[in-house]
């Protein structure tokens, strides 16, 4: 409750819309898929969910994404099964710059699921979080490791 989310990669938008039901003061999910934020947008309004999504490709960078969402850091930042799908740097420069507390990060490649110690030095080496937390594992689409990095 009242905590600012950023959801990269948001698809069609339930963890925005469920940080909003339950009382995020903002809820912001991108995705580069723009027809489908409309199409969430749309969906926000009639429910009356404030939640916002725009049609915006992670390659493109932060600074990029800040033009559009704004300078301010979110309390939470999601980068939920798309690791794999962006161009890495950019990744970690958006979530670097974007996150002001916690970040929830979910792996997306199965090969590295037998492997948690080397995704974890991975988030470790190339992002500024002071821990990093492995969660356990996802299994509602194939397996993939999750961790909670924090300031």
């Amino acid at each position: 409750e009242g905590l600012s989310v950023l959801n990269l990669g948001g698809n069609l938008g339930r963890i925005c819309i469920d940080a909003m039901d339950r009382g995020a003061s903002r809820a912001v999910g991108i995705d580069f898929r723009k027809d489908v934020m409309d199409a969430v947008n749309a969906y926000c309004r009639k429910r009356g969910n404030g939640a916002e999504f725009y049609g915006v490709d992670v390659n493109d960078g932060a600074a990029a994404l800040k033009r559009i969402v704004g300078e301010q850091p979110f309390d939470m930042v999601f980068a939920l099964a798309i690791w794999s799908h962006v161009d890495q740097k950019e990744l970690w420069e958006i979530i670097d710059s974007c996150c002001g507390q916690t970040c929830v990060f979910e792996d997306n490649a199965p090969s590295r699921v037998g492997n948690v110690a080397a995704v974890e030095r991975t988030l470790r080496d190339q992002l500024s979080f002071n821990e990093v937390e492995f969660l356990g594992f996802t299994c509602d689409r194939g397996i993939r490791s999750v961790f909670r990095l924090q300031r």
